[in-house]
């Protein structure tokens, strides 16, 4: 397991209070290693709220050449059904 494949670029601040459409549009700041090129990443949070870090934690990884990545949480406030 690697931990230093993805790194926050920005401090940011937290986010209990932000409602959804604040948290998505807050900058998160992530920058990825080239060593996720052609690798599959697994992200793993306790709580899922949003969806918006991960999100954008994922989008960063794949343009930088990870083949796939996937979620793992201990909880989550996500609907079952995309919306």
């Amino acid at each position: 397991m690697e931990a230093q494949w993805l790194l926050r670029s920005v401090n940011t601040l937290p986010q209990h209070h932000n409602n959804r459409a604040q948290r998505l549009l807050m900058e998160a700041g992530f920058v990825a290693s080239r060593q996720v090129r052609g690798r599959t990443v697994v992200l793993v949070d306790d709580v899922i709220t949003t969806g918006a870090t991960l999100e954008s934690a994922a989008e960063v990884l794949l343009k930088n050449g990870a083949k796939a990545v996937f979620y793992a949480a201990a909880a989550g406030n996500l609907p079952l059904i995309p919306e």
